[in-house]
């Protein structure tokens, strides 16, 4: 009998484990799909006092890591600042060398700055969360703004930017993202907006994009553009909910920018499919097998071992008389 149960179990235990083996490998799948494993990003950060820079040479000091070129830049990462209200946490000014702000948490008290660059000049923040507190960059150029987790805050005000990209952040509950005398190739691409004021405001900005972005459930409008802004491109985002409309556009302007393919959802409306983006059957097929092979490991297992079991049973069954 000893040897009976050993075997369902052996028997068992392998068709767990291979259950285990095949949701693990498509979780891994899912993690590689949407890149969600930086294992830099999960790196414990070292709380520190609010950093001002100014200039090239404070910016090499200040720095963990790199030297400033294109390929090796300089690094500030896995530093947590509370600024408790003072002017800033992070202020950087006057400098032209590469560096990367990357994996930080930056906190401070609206409407004082969370994070300042003035005249920055190939400057990257990255994988950052930044909890209240402004956003101020100005009279800067190649700037990137990606990955970052921005919510709580006063708003986001880019200002006389010059080839920057503001690229795939969350910003949530802040009050708006505001391009202002920002020219020249600057792109707002696939950021989601949740907005207590407006949600992007181009201001005197001209020959910008502002694409695939998902807009909501702001007081006022989703997208405005004012103060004679013109040639920017602005299409393909996604913009619903809010309160005063999804589109405030200055009189004369519509023509002197290209404005197409948005999809737009108006609060009384009804629901309508064809306002929506298009469904990622990748996330529904590979959620769809690991549900079938939870199922199955729930299912399968305690019937096979039924099975088994009544199988074995009969084998030393003495026949009835």
């Amino acid at each position: 009998m000893i040897q009976i149960i050993t075997k369902h179990s052996r028997k068992a235990l392998l068709l767990i484990i291979l259950m285990i083996f095949a949701i693990n490998i498509l979780l891994i799948m899912i993690s590689l799909l949407y890149g969600n494993q930086d294992i830099r990003h999960q790196s414990l950060k070292t709380s520190a006092p609010p950093i001002s820079i100014n200039g090239n040479s404070e910016l090499s000091s200040e720095s963990t890591g790199g030297t400033g070129t294109y390929n090796d830049p300089y690094i500030i990462e896995n530093t947590y600042i509370d600024g408790l209200g003072s002017d800033f946490c992070i202020n950087i000014s006057n400098t032209n060398r590469y560096f990367m702000i990357e994996n930080c948490t930056l906190i401070n008290q609206a409407p004082k700055a969370s994070l300042k660059f003035n005249n920055v000049t190939n400057g990257i923040i990255i994988k950052t969360k930044i909890n209240q507190g402004l956003v101020f960059i100005s009279n800067s150029v190649n700037v990137t703004i990606a990955h970052n987790n921005i919510f709580n805050g006063s708003s986001i005000a880019l200002s006389n930017m010059n080839n920057s990209i503001f690229y795939n952040n969350s910003v949530i509950k802040c009050e708006e993202v505001r391009m202002l005398d920002c020219y020249s190739n600057n792109m707002s691409l696939n950021n989601i907006i949740n907005s207590t004021y407006a949600g992007l405001i181009l201001s005197g900005s001209n020959n910008n994009t502002v694409q695939n972005n998902e807009i909501y459930d702001g007081d006022q409008y989703g997208i405005a553009i004012w103060d004679n802004s013109k040639d920017n491109n602005v299409n393909n985002n996604y913009v619903y909910n809010n309160k005063d409309g999804e589109f405030d556009i200055d009189t004369g302007l519509e023509l002197q920018n290209v404005i197409e393919d948005n999809y737009i959802k108006y609060k009384e409306e009804p629901s309508n499919g064809d306002n929506f983006p298009p469904i990622d059957w990748r996330i529904i097929l590979i959620y769809t097998i690991i549900i079938g092979g939870i199922a199955a490991l729930v299912i399968g297992v305690p019937v096979y071992l039924h099975r088994r079991s009544v199988k074995e049973k009969k084998k030393y069954m003495l026949p009835e008389d």
